[in-house]
């Protein structure tokens, strides 16, 4: 019988940078609904398309990359590298980690990991994208003070020493 391997996770690069242009920028305000409304939507900086195109090919919302610091265009917003993981969120807004105290697949929340609250009543354009019908549609929307923004993390741990 063999015992198996704990998996190596992949390794974040010094020189890591967003990999497409336009990838987070302050006014692309998105609305990502996944369930018709119903308690399953999150206004994120950022589009769906950023998961593919705007990050290292291996990220996903839940993975843990070996790493000594945030990438550019990212900055610490909590955890401790060498106790278990550091999120790095955007830096284009003041976020702060979300708390992890979401049912792991329920309600998506453990991909939007960075939250910020707006200041001030202003006004914006949304793209609000529908995942199950598969739609976007362009609106204008008055953002409320306190509303909250999310963002999608990078999250690293200091490499395991052998």
């Amino acid at each position: 019988m063999t015992t198996p391997s704990p998996t190596t996770p992949p390794t974040l690069r010094t020189d890591w940078g967003q990999t497409a242009a336009g990838c987070l920028r302050t006014d692309d305000y998105w609305i990502w609904e996944y369930n018709g409304g119903k308690m399953d939507a999150r206004t994120v900086l950022g589009g769906p398309s950023q998961t593919t195109n705007c990050f290292e090919s291996s990220w996903d919302a839940t993975v843990t990359f070996a790493g000594s610091g945030c990438p550019p265009q990212y900055t610490s917003a909590c955890g401790d590298a060498e106790a278990g993981a550091v999120t790095c969120c955007p830096s284009a807004y003041d976020f702060s980690c979300q708390a992890e105290t979401w049912t792991p697949g329920y309600n998506h929340a453990e991909w939007f990991r960075c939250m910020s609250k707006n200041g001030n009543r202003n006004v914006v354009i949304v793209t609000k994208t529908d995942m199950r019908q598969n739609t976007l549609v362009v609106q204008t929307r008055t953002r409320a003070p306190n509303e909250h923004l999310f963002a999608l993390a990078v999250m690293y741990s200091a490499p395991v020493r052998t």
